[in-house]
Order: structure tokens, then sequence, then C-alpha cells
């Protein structure tokens, strides 16, 4: 299911099954008042319908009447966060299972047991097996480049690698992301989807970028993908094919 979310990221909701588990056991059997626990079996179900944004009924009846109508809501851009106030109820509800089971439970070997298989039970699913992503290596198109450069593809993905890579010499570089895009940085990649072409090259020079480096192993999809077999005859630059298959493109001044 993970994989068919847009940005796992920020739309994974599952605080794990040990905690939904113990928290069930602390709704039922639990140590606090019936009352308290409902309310937070309450704030459970409505931060989840939250955090669901507008996955759940459009969000017409959840989250955007919240961002429409009360002060500061409509600052929260990622209502995935919102499982923090889920986690925190759920670990409350757990907290209270594992009182109700200390007070039930005679001392001795079983009160042993408890302390022992719940904590080694969480950690053992939280080890997981998905493996760690790597950085992508720094390609040898972007070793001693000349700045300003500008790195293609670029879109809000691939320039995260691309200001990754720039902390290895920090050179000055076009590209940029954030988790708002602003207004210049998607002009410029409108305006230089046909590079090398006579008005791309003729704005990146009026920018005073000095070099392009396209990247065509990350440009499959991209409108940069087989822009390095485009014609390049009568534009004002350099065009050059280093090791990895990379193209190096040098304005003329």
């Amino acid at each position: 299911m993970r994989a068919d979310l847009r940005w796992p990221g920020e739309m994974a909701l599952l605080p794990g099954l040990m905690l939904l588990i113990l928290a069930a056991a602390g709704l039922a059997l639990g140590a606090a008042p019936v009352r308290r626990r409902l309310w937070l079996a309450a704030a459970v179900v409505g931060s989840v319908l939250l955090g669901l944004g507008t996955t759940f009924a459009g969000g017409r009846y959840t989250i955007l009447p919240m961002q429409r109508q009360l002060p500061g809501w409509e600052s929260d851009r990622t209502t995935g966060r919102l499982v923090l106030y889920t986690t925190l109820a759920l670990g409350l509800l757990a907290a209270y299972a594992v009182t109700g089971l200390q007070e039930r439970l005679p001392r001795g070997r079983g009160w042993a047991t408890l302390v022992l298989v719940l904590p080694l039970a969480v950690t053992l699913e939280g080890l997981g097996t998905v493996a760690h992503p790597a950085v992508p290596p720094l390609p040898a198109a972007l070793r001693g480049v000349q700045a300003p450069v500008l790195v293609l593809p670029s879109d809000g993905f691939h320039d995260a690698a691309t200001m990754t890579w720039s902390t290895q010499s920090w050179p000055e570089v076009v590209n940029g992301s954030s988790s708002i895009e602003p207004r210049q940085i998607g002009e410029l990649r409108q305006r230089v989807a046909g590079f090398p072409d006579a008005a791309s090259v003729a704005f990146l020079r009026d920018l005073g970028v000095r070099t392009v480096v396209l990247l065509p192993g990350y440009a499959f999809g991209s409108p940069w993908q087989g822009a390095e077999s485009r014609p390049v005859d009568g534009l004002a630059l350099h065009r050059e094919q280093v090791s990895g298959g990379d193209w190096v493109y040098r304005l003329d001044r």
C-alpha cells in the first residue's frame, strides 16, 4: 500500500501494530477511568480523520472547514503530520494497558514476562526490513564545473539531489527546491524546457549562467529526456560528453 502513495513520507500514518494492539487493550481493560479512555479513543479517531486530509470524503467535513474557519489551521500544509497527536493518544492508552496488566498479574514470573516481552515486541517490529536509501554519487560532470551552473533535469525531486551534490565544493547553482516553489524557479523551468535551443540559451546567458549540466540518466519522463541529441548548431555554446554519459554545456560570454 505504501508504494501506491504519491508521497509516502508524509502520507503513511501507521504508528505500529504493537502500539495499536496495546492501545486497544488499554481501551478495553486499561487502568484509567472509562470516560478518560473514551476521550482518548475519540482523540485517536478525530486526529486520524484530520490527518487523512482530503483523502477522506474530500476533506469536506474534516480538515477543509477547519482550515477555512479556524485561525492558524491554514498553515498546516501537510495534514499527515497530525499523526503525532494520534500517536500520543495511542501511547497513553497503551500505558493504561500495561498498568492494567500490572494490577491484574501476580507478582513473579508473569510480571517479569510482561516486562521483557512487551518492550521486545515493540523493538522487533521497529527493526524493519526496508533498505536505507543511498545518496546518489556526485556525477563526474559536476566536478570542477564553472559556476553559476544549472543542472538538468530540474524539478522538486531532482533538485534535492543537486543541492546535496553542491555541498562538495559549494558552487553557485540555479537549482533549488523547497516546500513552497518560488515563482522564479517555476518560470525558469518552463523557459529552459527546450534546452538546448536559442531561446533557453539566451535566457540563461541573461541570468549569468555559465554552465549547464545535463544528466540523461535522470531525465526520463522530463522535458529533457533525449535533450543530449538535440542539435546545437548556431548556438553560442560548447558541448562535451564526460564519463558516465553526462553532458556539459559551456555558454559563451
